[in-house]
């Protein structure tokens, strides 16, 4: 794979790219994914052709092949943000600014 500027913890399989990122341990990148401006938690797999920009993705999240996760990032409220255990199917496509799941408005 091809790395810039990014933090890649030990036991990483990086096999796409990777830019201006913090990867965290046992993190999977495939074949032509390119993860940009993200921060990804343990035990991610970022599925092959997969294109992951500013988001924030939780520990053992699974995001399919050739998805699109978040996207340009005006202010902070634009950051997606998968939780733990999220599973993202094949080709979805996430706008910048999601959460999943989405946090419930009546939590304090």
């Amino acid at each position: 794979g091809k790395i810039e500027n990014s933090i890649i913890s030990e036991g990483c399989e990086i096999y796409g790219t990777v830019k201006n990122s913090v990867l965290y341990p046992g993190v999977k990148v495939m074949p032509g994914a390119v993860v940009r401006d993200s921060v990804v938690m343990s035990g991610t797999v970022i599925g092959e052709g997969t294109e992951l920009s500013y988001a924030l993705i939780d520990t053992d999240v699974t995001i399919g092949a050739k998805c699109r996760v978040g996207g340009e990032v005006g202010n902070s409220e634009d950051i997606t943000v998968l939780g733990e255990g999220t599973v993202i199917a094949d080709g979805e496509k996430i706008d910048a600014g999601v959460m999943i799941p989405e946090l419930r408005k009546d939590k304090k």
